[in-house]
C-alpha cells in the first residue's frame, strides 16, 4: 500500500459575508471560453444535480479504493488521466476535477456556488501546481446568509465554531 500523503496546513473558517465577491451569469457562462479568475481549464459546474453529485460520490469512493491500493501511486495516477481522455461526456471524466476533490466541489456547485478552481495538489499522484489542496469558488451572498443560518454550517466569523 501507498504511504498516505498529509497536508499540515491548519483549516481556517471564517466569513464576512459583505465582503463576498459577486460573478455575473455572464462571467460564469463565458468562463470557459476566456478562463475565470485565470483558470484556463474553468469547467461551468452550474446547475449540477443532486442525482449527478450521487453518481460522482460513488465513482470517487471506487478512485480512493483503487488508488489506495496502487502499488504506484504516481503510475496510478498516469493511468487513470489516460482513461480520462477517452471520456465523452463530461460526467464521464468527472468534470475532469482531481480525485479528492470531486464531490466536495460538486456539493458546492449543486448548492449553488460557483467553482472556479480545485486540486488536489498531487494528493493522488501525478504532478499538480498547488501545493495544497483547495477549492475556491463564488459564494452567493443569499447561499452564505442560509448557510450561516443552518444548523449545519461550520462558518466561524472572528470566533472558533
Amino acid at each position: 500500500m501507498v504511504a498516505q500523503r498529509v497536508y499540515t496546513m491548519p483549516i481556517k473558517r471564517e466569513l464576512d459575508v459583505d465582503l463576498l465577491a459577486v460573478i455575473s451569469d455572464e462571467e460564469a457562462d463565458n468562463g470557459e471560453e476566456n478562463g475565470l479568475q485565470c483558470n484556463r481549464q474553468y469547467r461551468n459546474l452550474r446547475g449540477i444535480s443532486w442525482d449527478q453529485l450521487e453518481y460522482a460520490l460513488e465513482r470517487e469512493d471506487s478512485l480512493f479504493r483503487r488508488f489506495a491500493s496502487a502499488a504506484d501511486l504516481d503510475e496510478e495516477a498516469e493511468l487513470y488521466a489516460e482513461e480520462r481522455e477517452e471520456a465523452i461526456l463530461p460526467e464521464e471524466d468527472l468534470w475532469g476535477l482531481d480525485v479528492g476533490v470531486i464531490g466536495a466541489t460538486l456539493a458546492l456547485s449543486a448548492l449553488g456556488t460557483v467553482p472556479f478552481s480545485s486540486c488536489n495538489a498531487g494528493g493522488f499522484g501525478g504532478h499538480h501546481v498547488a501545493v495544497f489542496p483547495h477549492i475556491a469558488f463564488f459564494l452567493p451572498r443569499t447561499v452564505a446568509a442560509a448557510s450561516a443560518k443552518s444548523r449545519f454550517a461550520v462558518i466561524e466569523h472572528g470566533h472558533e465554531a
